[in-house]
């Protein structure tokens, strides 16, 4: 190597104000394309992006130099599935510090996630760079909130449409789409440039979603039903079942079977993310490591709704399924399939950062070399999303995203894990700086803790947010909730009296789950009917949504965006709050042991879309209701005991997966 005459002290001393230039010098380069080490190199960076590798470079006075001797630089990590808006600034840094440096969001808000792309693109957030779908496409119902539900091609080329408009960088597709939807969802989406990912939903074969141009598959989705297994009966399961597990279809299948239907799937040149951690986190669920140091950078919220019942049912099932999955991915791969590697972070046990590096290990498990599961964490992905002028490789033109290791992960992918220094964008975070993100990590999720337990005074809240609580004060109140033993958060409300009839005032704030808190501001009548309500969440996807109720049409409105419903006989108004049964139940007029069917039209769950639930809502005493709703994850039965004033005095709102109760204090 061969460097003008100045020292390193100097040139350190000379470029420490100056972060536009940066030289890496003595540094090991993997070569991740080759899975080769390129020995004593230097990295020279200019404005975030890498200007020169070589072993014979002038170093500039003005560089900031970084002794790179005895270390490796290896492209930074790609995530290929993640859901960074479940946590951002718990997820974002804690990323960034086990160097991955591109994630790729699937599914959230569109607004929401793209709000966290700009800002980290913008540096408020710091974080890896995103590309993102925004909403899901999913049938109507969707199995998500977040997502655009469509029930007609023409509805899917819209939401593409839509979402293309948005700005996303990709579109997924999701598990409940009819097949003509799912077409025309692809179609549209290759018509506009954006390539379709996600779930091969039960409704076409591989074969078909192959054939329709979706791009990338998640989590081996489609790959058991694709093997064909002689005297197999068709599937009675209903399509969210089939869509959650579909690996018993696999029962039987012969090692020829598996992998005739690999050497297909490797002919239509479909990618695959499989997503292996996910599973064996899901696994976790039914006996979790409570010493894990990695928990303490996990918000108890999420702790929460990981520990629900319906992830430790699914653990077993995974178990015994878990090998097969190998096995398939080893199939897959055999046959050259391209392979990519992702996380699915926010599902149980999965940890931002190392649960990719785990990935990287899994994948090894399914036959893949040291250098083929690195690749589909850094090159491969970026070819795959168009990206590789940037991400993948460390070469001149390319971002300077990459990692500084104190070992080979050529050689032991434990290494992965020997982090010295992460530069992302040019900007050098050594040892020190990678502790900060981490403690950054560590105080948002202690935070959230306390932030869930402590009583926020709602005046305020209010006043904040410029709504004025107008009238005579009726009544106030406030509810303790609980999920199973876990404290949920609180619900508090103020009714007043005006001219023209009624207003209730709720914040919610919630201590757990996928509901952000809000305020909600429900307009009733002298008799309680409802005319219209205002929704404005208070974190994450902020809003300001309005509702007006009329006799024909219920009406959503967020900024330019409006949504309609027709409104029926049996259609109830609902929000996203216990309190709103003061102005449901009751006014059904019910005697005991009467009931009635009818449609919940409801908001806030927990975006500012209308979703209608089909309904019944007996009366099962003086002051007790029971109402049991049918909603596509399985059935929900709610107990609603009311006071002498309308309002609940406890409500227990039974879920497949947990206990939502509310107790008035």
């Amino acid at each position: 190597m061969k460097i003008v005459t100045i020292s390193l002290c100097c040139a350190i001393a000379a470029g420490s104000s100056l972060a536009q230039r940066l030289s890496v010098v003595g540094v090991d380069v993997i070569d991740i394309g080759s899975g080769t080490i390129l020995e004593n190199r230097v990295i020279t960076v200019v404005d975030g992006t890498i200007e020169a590798v070589t072993d014979n470079i002038a170093i500039d006075a003005r560089d900031r130099v970084i002794d790179g001797r005895g270390l490796y630089a290896m492209p930074g990590l790609i995530d290929s599935h993640v859901h960074l808006s479940a946590s951002p600034e718990t997820f974002a840094p804690l990323l960034l510090a086990h160097g991955v440096v591109l994630a790729r969001d699937l599914g959230a808000d569109t607004e929401y996630i793209l709000s966290l792309r700009d800002r980290i693109g913008q540096g408020s957030l710091t974080g890896p760079d995103l590309l993102v779908t925004g909403a899901i496409i999913d049938g109507n119902p969707p199995v998500w909130p977040f997502s655009e539900a469509v029930e007609t091609p023409e509805e899917a080329r819209a939401a593409v449409r839509k979402l293309h408009e948005a700005g996303v960088d990709q579109i997924k597709l999701y598990s409940k789409l009819d097949a003509d939807s799912f077409r025309a969802a692809c179609d549209e989406a290759n018509k506009l440039g954006l390539m379709t990912v996600g779930h091969v939903p039960p409704s076409v074969t591989l074969w078909e979603a192959a054939e329709a141009g979706m791009r990338t598959i998640e989590h081996m989705t489609g790959v058991p039903e694709a093997v064909e297994i002689p005297g197999r009966t068709r599937d009675d399961r209903s399509l969210i079942e089939q869509a959650i597990n579909p690996w018993p279809r696999i029962d039987g299948a012969t090692p020829e079977a598996i992998a005739a239907m690999a050497e297909r799937a490797a002919a239509t040149g479909v990618v695959h993310c499989p997503t292996l951690v996910v599973y064996d986190g899901i696994m976790q669920a039914g006996d979790p490591d409570p010493d894990d140091p990695r928990l303490r950078f996990i918000p108890e919220s999420m702790m929460q709704f990981w520990s629900i019942p319906g992830y430790e049912e699914g653990a077993a099932v995974f178990r015994e399924y878990r090998p097969m999955m190998t096995q398939a991915l080893a199939a897959l791969h055999q046959a050259g399939v391209t392979i990519i590697a992702g996380t699915d972070l926010a599902n149980p046990y999965v940890f931002a950062g190392s649960s990719l590096h785990d990935e990287i290990a899994n994948l090894t498990e399914a036959g893949m070399t040291n250098t083929e599961a690195l690749q589909a964490a850094t090159l491969i992905p970026a070819l795959v999303f168009g990206v590789d002028d940037r991400f993948g490789s460390i070469k001149p033109g390319a971002d300077a995203s990459f990692v500084l290791l104190a070992g080979n992960p050529l050689d032991d992918l434990a290494n992965l894990d020997s982090i010295e220094a992460v530069i992302h964008k040019g900007e050098y975070l050594n040892g020190v700086r990678l502790d900060k993100l981490k403690s950054l990590a560590l105080a948002e999720a202690t935070a959230s803790r306390i932030e869930n337990t402590r009583r926020v005074d709602s005046a305020e809240l209010w006043e904040a947010k410029g709504i004025a609580i107008e009238g005579e004060v009726v009544t106030t109140g406030a509810y303790a909730l609980k999920w199973g033993e876990f404290d949920a958060g609180t619900e508090t409300f103020t009714l007043t009296r005006t001219d023209e009839g009624l207003n209730l005032y709720v914040h919610f704030n919630p201590a757990g789950g996928m509901q952000p808190p809000a305020l909600t501001v429900y307009e009733l009548s002298p008799d309680r009917e409802p005319i219209a309500a205002r929704h404005v969440p208070l974190r994450n996807a902020t809003y300001d949504a309005r509702y007006s109720f009329g006799a024909d049409a219920i009406t959503a409105v967020k900024g330019d965006d409006t949504q309609s419903l027709d409104r029926n006989t049996g259609t109830i108004p609902s929000g996203p709050n216990t309190s709103v049964e003061f102005f449901t139940l009751e006014r059904l007029g019910l005697a005991i042991g009467d009931s009635v069917e009818g449609e919940l039209a409801s908001f806030g769950f927990p975006g500012w879309q209308l979703s209608t639930t089909p309904v019944v809502i007996e009366r099962t005493s003086e002051a007790t209701y029971r109402s049991t709703m049918t909603a596509e994850f399985g059935q929900m039965t709610a107990e609603v005991t009311l006071g002498d004033d309308g309002f609940p005095i406890q409500s227990t709102l039974t879920m497949p997966f947990g206990t939502l109760k509310s107790v008035r204090e």
